[in-house]
């Protein structure tokens, strides 16, 4: 269970409402250019603290953890600016238009992702807060709240105690504190990060059976490999916390008790390590859906730090273009037709396609194409079939790259996952899009036919809905919603039983209303795709009780 689960927590009321938070967010941003530009205009700076005391209400109330905090900090700084406008640095107005960026950019991710991910935006939040000279936020502080609302299993570590004197319990503590030391001041070697990772595999088994078992585990995890962690400023106050605890740890085993916090910071820096121990932990203590490892956070970094949305569909688009127009060119060449362009110049418009997927960081499409650049220029002709099939395979390559990247970048698809990457994907999305109108134009006409059917109580209107709703289920098992097709095959099943010219009771209003809260619960699924909004976590979940107490 995620936080975003726990929490009850819904991209689809985010979705509604972004499109205003957008526009307060620029106001916000239009008042602080202007105060750059002009520092004696003080006048939107008090309209811009009331937007962002707006927008920290409306998150607070959708419960977007992260973007409530970020949206906090940032209130508050613009509200000390306004206090002391003859006071204000460079570094406390670049702390606030970094937090209205990446405000603005979490919640787009939040609204494509559909996922709750704030530890993206720890190191914004905390510059704010270091600007404002308050406390700063801790490694594991948007883990605390998941773990007050479960229960964490009971690991069977299996640890023995090692037999371990007094005296070398407290050389653990030295030695850790000799190489943190080193690594404060970045002149760490490879022997400082054994060392510590020899500590924690000690200090792990001095815990074995006592309160602190999980905490020294986890700090053990989080030392595995620790040279190759991303040691940033919240993960070196952790590991400045780490030493007090070991401290306390060796002073007294058995009555040490790490606070909620400090399980919160330990389990946070394991969980994110690219390792398979930290792999198991996040999979033992289900911590999957809302930790992820550094790795995953730097191919989803680029929805916060990369182009926009809007940038990504524009340019995929335009590529998309050139990729057909080449293919058009090599199929004129080759049924004679004269064209304005020669190899040279397709070799150059390949060239130029390599280069932006490099941009775009698909790198194995940039090389295909990089590659068929240079070949397509020394060409004199098209006699060489293998040479063109090679040319289109690279071409269909980087025109699928480009169909997941756009896709991506669309509310609700994520959920929709591609089976067969070896066809054109731009034209199953294409064929998809029909699919979904094609079904939403059936279900109009089951729904109208149960309209009539209640007007005349004539069993005529009813006879073609199953087999609309068989068609629709296909549709919808093609799209990968397994939950939304099986529902309709039963709720075909029900109106083949509940209207048969046979039946003598028909079916009641109650049951009526059942069938049309399946029926609107596709709808509002397939609306959600044409429309490109968020699918929500459940999306079938009232149609199928609906139709599960048809079935009853």
């Amino acid at each position: 269970m995620s936080l975003a689960t726990a929490q009850h927590f819904d991209a689809i009321a985010l979705h509604i409402v972004k499109p205003e938070i957008d526009a307060s967010l620029l106001q916000v941003q239009n008042a602080l250019s202007a105060y750059i530009d002009d520092t004696s205009n003080t006048f939107g700076l008090t309209e811009a603290s009331e937007n962002m005391n707006q927008i920290h209400g409306v998150l607070s109330l959708l419960e977007i953890t992260g973007a409530v905090e970020l949206a906090q900090a940032t209130s508050k700084l613009i509200n000390h600016i306004v206090a002391n406008t003859s006071k204000v640095t460079d570094q406390q107005l670049g702390a606030v238009s970094e937090g209205l960026m990446m405000l603005s950019r979490y919640l787009e991710f939040v609204v494509l992702r559909e996922n709750l991910l704030p530890h993206f935006l720890l190191p914004s939040i905390n510059r704010i807060y270091a600007e404002l000279g308050e406390p700063l936020l801790r490694e594991g502080y948007f883990l605390q709240p998941y773990l007050s609302i479960i229960q964490l299993p009971q690991l069977n570590l299996n640890l023995q105690k090692p037999e371990i004197s007094p005296s070398q319990v407290n050389q653990l503590l030295a030695l850790y504190k000799t190489s943190l030391n080193r690594v404060l001041k970045k002149q760490a070697n490879a022997l400082d990060f054994q060392a510590i990772k020899l500590v924690g595999h000690f200090t792990s088994m001095l815990a074995a059976g006592s309160s602190s078992e999980l905490y020294w585990h986890a700090i053990n995890t989080a030392f595995t490999d620790l040279q190759s962690c991303k040691l940033n400023d919240v993960r070196l106050r952790t590991l400045i916390l780490i030493e007090r605890n070991l401290q306390k740890f060796i002073g007294n085993t058995a009555a040490f008790v790490p606070t909620e916090q400090d399980i919160a910071d330990a389990l946070t820096l394991s969980a994110c390590r690219d390792h398979e121990e930290a792999d198991e932990l996040r999979q033992q203590l289900g911590l999957y859906e809302y930790l992820i490892s550094d790795a995953q956070a730097g191919l989803l970094g680029r929805y916060l730090h990369g182009p926009d949305s809007a940038t990504i569909h524009v340019t995929t688009e335009l590529m998309q273009q050139e990729i057909t127009d080449i293919k058009n060119k090599i199929d004129s060449m080759q049924h004679g037709d004269s064209i304005d362009s020669s190899f040279p110049a397709i070799g150059e418009q390949l060239h130029q396609l390599a280069n932006a997927l490099n941009l775009l960081n698909l790198g194995e499409a940039s090389t295909l194409l990089a590659y068929q650049a240079n070949q397509v220029a020394g060409w004199q002709d098209l006699t060489n079939l293998e040479d063109v099939n090679n040319l289109m395979d690279a071409l269909l390559y980087a025109g699928n790259a480009l169909t997941v990247l756009d896709r991506s970048y669309i509310a609700g698809t994520s959920k929709l996952p591609f089976h067969n990457l070896h066809i054109s994907l731009h034209q199953l999305e294409e064929a998809g899009e029909t699919l979904i109108k094609e079904s939403r134009e059936s279900l109009n006409m089951s729904m109208r036919a149960l309209t009539s059917y209640l007007e005349t109580k004539d069993l005529l209107h009813m006879n073609n809905v199953p087999a609309m709703f068989e068609t629709i289920a296909g549709a919808l098992l093609f799209m990968n919603a397994t939950a939304g097709g099986d529902m309709l095959k039963q709720a075909a099943q029900y109106v083949e039983r509940a209207f048969a010219p046979d039946q003598t009771t028909p079916p009641d209003s109650h049951h009526i209303n059942l069938l049309a809260n399946v029926m609107v619960s596709v709808d509002h699924y397939l609306d959600s795709l044409e429309q490109q909004k968020p699918l929500g976590i459940r999306p079938f979940e009232i149609g199928l009780k609906s139709v599960q107490e048809l079935a009853a």
